[in-house]
């Protein structure tokens, strides 16, 4: 495979993992407050977002965000 195909491959297959990748990633960091029960992640409302579970996912979706959706621009 010569270096022109290679490189045209692996953009097209980014345009295709981007848009799910970053919406993923962004979903873990957007919580709804429930005012009297507390806060949950939207995506998963078993997920505690004042527990240190979430903290550390929280964490990770930042990194993510900053790797991927912003740093691939």
């Amino acid at each position: 495979m010569t270096m022109e195909k290679f490189m045209s491959a692996s953009c097209f297959v980014l345009l295709l993992v981007y848009p799910p990748v970053s919406s993923v990633a962004i979903a873990t960091l957007y919580c709804l407050d429930f005012n009297d029960v507390g806060k949950y992640l939207n995506t998963d409302f078993r997920v505690d977002c004042s527990s240190d579970a979430y903290t550390t996912t929280k964490t990770i979706g930042i990194l993510a965000v900053i790797v991927w959706p912003v740093g691939a621009i």
